[in-house]
C-alpha cells in the first residue's frame, strides 16, 4: 500500500518530563481513510499499565460510523529533538470500540519538546476479507430481490465488454438447472426472463436459493417435492440444509418435478 494511503497525527508535547503524573490524551480524531473511525492517543503514567513503564497506546473511542470492529496497521514513534527515536509497528491489530493497543517505553531522556507520531491505516488482508464478505452478502440479497421483481437483465456492460451476468451465475451455481431452464423450459438467455414462465414452486424456491444463499421457508413450508428437486439437480448444500430441519423427512417425496 502506498504511503500516501497512510494517516499521520504529530502530537507535540512541550516541557515534556521523564513520564507524565496522569493519564494524557489528544482529542479524539476521525480518520477518512478508516472509514471515518474516531481515534486518540494516549500516554499513562509510568507503572499504570505496564510495570517500571510509561505507556503510550491507540484507541479507537465511540462514534455513530456504524462499524463493531476494524483491522489497522499502525507505527506509534516517539522522537525528540535531538534525533532519539522509539518507534514500534503492528501489523492487522483488531480495534472493536473502545480497543486499545499500545507499548510501553523506558525512561525517555528529559527534553524541551518530545513528538508522539501515529501513523496508520487499514490492514489490507482482513478488511478486505470483511468487506468482500460483506459485499457478497449485500450482492446476493440484491440479485435475489432483483430476481423476484418479475424481470432481471441479464446483460452487463463494464469497460465496454458484456457479461451474460444470471447465465454465468445459474451454470456456476446450479449446472443442471440452468441446463433445465435452458433446453427443457425454453428461456432464453441473454434478454429479458419474465419469470412468470417460471411456474413451479420448486423452480422458485430453487432460484431464490441460488441467488440469495438463504432458504425461505421452514420445515412445513417447503414445496413437497423440493427435496426431490435438489438432489436431481445436485444442490448438495441446499439439500443439507433441508435434511437439518427437525422435520426434513416431511419433504421426501416420489413426485416428479
Amino acid at each position: 500500500m502506498a504511503e500516501s494511503e497512510k494517516f499521520l497525527i504529530e502530537w507535540r508535547i512541550e516541557n515534556f518530563k521523564v513520564c507524565p503524573l496522569h493519564k494524557i490524551c489528544t482529542p479524539p480524531f476521525n480518520v477518512g481513510l478508516l472509514r471515518e473511525t474516531r481515534w486518540r492517543l494516549i500516554l499513562y503514567p509510568k507503572g499504570y499499565t505496564i510495570p517500571n513503564k510509561t505507556a503510550f497506546y491507540l484507541q479507537r473511542v465511540h462514534s455513530d460510523d456504524g462499524i463493531d470492529e476494524i483491522f489497522v496497521d499502525f507505527e506509534l514513534i516517539i522522537r525528540s529533538r535531538k534525533s532519539e527515536q522509539i518507534s514500534h509497528s503492528f501489523k492487522n491489530i483488531r480495534f472493536p470500540v473502545n480497543g486499545v493497543c499500545g507499548y510501553g517505553f523506558p525512561q525517555y531522556p528529559q527534553a524541551a519538546r518530545i513528538v508522539f507520531i501515529c501513523t496508520l491505516r487499514e490492514s489490507y488482508s482482513e478488511n478486505n476479507i470483511w468487506s468482500s464478505k460483506k459485499d457478497f452478502k449485500l450482492l446476493s440479497t440484491q440479485l435475489h430481490d432483483l430476481l423476484f421483481d418479475g424481470y432481471f437483465p441479464d446483460l452487463l456492460v463494464c469497460e465496454d465488454r458484456e457479461f451474460d451476468v444470471h447465465k454465468a451465475i445459474l451454470a456456476a451455481r446450479c449446472s443442471k438447472f440452468w441446463t433445465y431452464l435452458e433446453n427443457v423450459m425454453q428461456i432464453e438467455i441473454p434478454g429479458m426472463v419474465d419469470i412468470s414462465n417460471i411456474i413451479s414452486p420448486n423452480s422458485l424456491s430453487l432460484l431464490s436459493c441460488i441467488y440469495s444463499g438463504k432458504l425461505y421457508s421452514t420445515a412445513n413450508q417447503i414445496p413437497s417435492n423440493l427435496y426431490t428437486v435438489t438432489v436431481r439437480f445436485e444442490m448438495a448444500d441446499l439439500c443439507q440444509r433441508m435434511k437439518n430441519f427437525p422435520d426434513s423427512c416431511t419433504v421426501r417425496t416420489n413426485s416428479k418435478f
